[in-house]
């Protein structure tokens, strides 16, 4: 007979393994995004303590929104020699 314990708390782990490596992965592209630091750390502090709901807002708000307003990819920082202004 199976002993489902043991199923049990081999996804528990798998689970929480996943949910990890995701958190920490979204915060260390957010760390390397190239933006203001006063809002990098804003997120990184809404990753870090609401993981879901920050996680949520972050690809809602953030990357889709920023994409679709500046029409480039969201991580692709602008050179500053392209810029007009002196």
């Amino acid at each position: 007979m199976v002993e489902w314990s043991i199923f049990n708390e081999i996804f528990a782990v798998a689970f929480n393994v996943l949910y990890f490596v995701i958190i920490i992965g979204t915060i260390f592209i957010v760390i390397l995004d190239n933006r203001n630091p006063v809002k990098t750390m804003a997120w990184v502090l809404v990753l870090f303590f609401l993981p879901i709901v920050g996680l949520v807002f972050y690809f809602f708000f953030f990357v889709f929104v920023l994409s679709s307003v500046d029409g480039i990819a969201p991580s692709t920082p602008i050179p500053r020699y392209f810029s007009t202004s002196s």
